[in-house]
Parts: C-alpha cells; structure tokens; sequence
C-alpha cells in the first residue's frame, strides 16, 4: 500500500517520538558490544523505507521494537560475543536525566549492575515489560517468541534480578566492614 505524503509525514513524526526508547532498547540489545547508534539509526532507516508495512494496530512502538529486534539480530548477534553493558552507558538514557540523590544514585548503579549479570535473553523481556510496558502478547511478538516463553523468562528474571540484588547488598555491607577493619 503507498503511503500519500501527509500520511508518511505523519508516521515519520511518530516514528521519531520513539528515538529514546529505541535507544533505551539498543543498549540492552546490545550490551556494550558495539554502538547502540548504528543500531537505532539501522533501526530507523529500516522502519523509514517499511513504514509502508506498518498496518495502523496496536502502538507504533511495538512494531519498531520487532523492526529493531529484527536488525539486531539478523546484523550483530551473529558477529558479536556480546559483553557486559557499563554502567556509565546507561547513565546516557533519557529516562535517568533527572539528577538523583546520592542513595537513589548508589540504588541505580546496584540495580544497573544487578542488570549486567543477567542472561541477555532475560534482560530483554525484563525491560520490555517492566520498563517500557508492553504486554507479555506484545513483548512476544516483539521477540517472536510463544507468550509462555516471555512468561517464563520475565519470572527467571525476577528472580536472578532479586537473587543480583541481596548479592550487591551483602558484597556492599562487607566490603564497608573490610574498609572500617582497615581504618
């Protein structure tokens, strides 16, 4: 179906709306392996010249988030052994420009840290649901996977996230005693 001007327009715009989400979502995707830009500009460039395919159900940004899942894995799973993601990396999302006390600030770089040692596999479905929103039906047609899988691996995430979480804590409490041992 051909897209008039005013329609393409329109999609564009929304399109670009999405910019920082899709940047939020490359970083996980990409998990420090690469610049999560190229991704989101393949990403872009793709949704641009298949906006055509968009079929107008549901949000807009499901459909870019199965375009940009689609890219990432057909142009860098297959060549990258991915890596850890930094934490000073995603200090660059839009969602955490808002300057925090120094406990929540200490709060995020445990939980970003707890984040990092999750399985890539969990950490996607986690930051589908949890932190963009998106229902298990839309996260498992973002990832092409059945709705029970997202389930699943939401619930494995959870709990390797909780299990992250009291380890960062205990490491925190005793490397604290080490340095008061020390003084």
């Amino acid at each position: 179906m051909k897209l008039n001007q005013h329609e393409r327009r329109e999609i564009n715009w929304m399109i670009a709306r999405e910019i920082p989400a899709l940047r939020r979502y490359a970083q996980i995707l990409m998990r420090g392996n690469g610049d999560k830009d190229d991704l989101v500009q393949d990403t872009l460039e793709r949704a641009i010249k298949k906006s055509h395919t968009w079929r107008r159900e549901g949000s807009i940004r499901s459909w870019l988030y199965r375009v940009q899942y689609t890219v990432f894995l057909n142009r860098y799973r297959k060549q990258a052994n991915l890596r850890e993601v930094a934490a000073d990396d995603m200090s660059e999302s839009p969602a955490m420009s808002v300057n925090a006390s120094q406990d929540m600030k200490l709060e995020c770089q445990r939980m970003l840290k707890a984040l990092e040692n999750l399985k890539p596999r969990h950490s996607e479905v986690l930051l589908l649901v949890a932190v963009e929103g998106f229902s298990y039906d839309q996260a498992a047609q973002i990832m092409d996977i059945p709705v029970g899988t997202v389930r699943s691996r939401l619930a494995r995430a959870r709990e390797d996230l909780r299990a992250e979480m009291k380890n960062t804590t205990l490491h925190d409490k005793e490397t604290k005693n080490a340095a008061r041992i020390k003084s």
